[in-house]
């Protein structure tokens, strides 16, 4: 098991060369506050992020945190379930470079959210997510500027 200490340090060592971070089911997110916005500001060069399953990551955290990841193409946020509409905001506000989105099976996103960010992220050409939560805007845009969905 690797704790947050060994994250961080292993964080500050890679700090200018890291561009990938994987931190799926990361149990050290519920445990410890704060952890996540530390990591992010040592971490600020990475594209891809896999949040992926962290059932306990909430609005609050992730908006802290992606505000150091402004290079950030690929987040991946899937089954992260207490994530709202208000995350998708922040993740647009501060990453202006997204390219591909997973957004499968966020219970606390909705089609306004989706929408939100598929007219905000000009670079935008991969997004993952239910069906149903794809407005009709949302889905003219996408096929006038060529984003490929997953469901």
């Amino acid at each position: 098991m690797v704790t947050s200490e060994g994250l961080k340090t292993l964080g500050l060592g890679l700090s200018d060369s890291l561009e990938e971070l994987a931190l799926t089911k990361c149990d050290v997110i519920k445990r410890e506050t704060g952890f996540l916005v530390e990591l992010a500001q040592s971490l600020q060069n990475v594209k891809t992020l896999d949040l992926s399953y962290n059932h306990m990551l909430i609005d609050k955290d992730f908006a802290s945190m992606i505000s150091s990841y402004r290079e950030l193409r690929k987040p991946n946020i899937r089954r992260c379930s207490r994530l709202t509409d208000i995350s998708l905001i922040s993740l647009c506000k501060n990453c202006k470079h997204l390219k591909s989105v997973d957004l499968l099976y966020c219970n606390g996103i909705w089609v306004e959210g989706v929408e939100f960010v598929i007219l905000n992220s000009p670079e935008l050409r991969n997004v993952q997510v239910e069906d149903r939560k794809l407005s009709e805007a949302a889905r003219r845009w996408m096929a006038s500027n060529f984003i490929e969905v997953q469901s």
